[in-house]
């Protein structure tokens, strides 16, 4: 099931303890509780798994998604509010409208504090993307999704 942005968990406060060398710090005071709206106002894409357990936020690294160029993305996973360390997360991709997925598989790496980033994705058509990331942490599974228009 999609979540669309609207049904995400807006007013949870999500803690964000630190932000990585290499990137672009969420908010300008990176300690304060930054709710999903303020992360969407940032640029950030937010939405609850659909068991509930996780929430993620993403972006595109470098601003603008291409078509058919690989590109980067900035993850954030967190879980009751707070940011979730050790997940494995995958990413996946689907065009409903074309009936087939991504032509490669994308890596996923921690980047520590709850914040994860994508190399190596590629949107290659142009049309509506179903984009899935499945969190697996401590046995507990969840599937969060976006719908992405190229």
């Amino acid at each position: 099931m999609i979540f669309p942005l609207g049904t995400a968990l807006v007013g949870v406060l999500f803690c964000l303890a630190c932000t990585a060398p290499s990137s672009t710090p969420v908010s300008d005071t990176a300690r304060e509780p930054v709710s999903a709206e303020r992360l969407r106002e940032e640029g950030w894409r937010v939405a609850a798994g659909d068991e509930g357990n996780y929430t993620l936020a993403w972006r595109c690294a470098n601003g603008e998604i291409p078509r058919n160029r690989d590109f980067e993305m900035e993850l954030l996973v967190f879980s009751g509010g707070e940011p979730l360390c050790g997940a494995q997360v995958r990413v996946r991709g689907w065009m409903p409208d074309h009936g087939h997925g991504l032509v490669r598989r994308p890596n996923v790496s921690e980047v520590g504090q709850g914040r994860y980033r994508v190399e190596g994705m590629l949107l290659h058509m142009r049309g509506l993307w179903r984009i899935y990331f499945d969190v697996v942490h401590e046995g507990s599974v969840d599937i969060v999704g976006f719908e992405q228009r190229i």
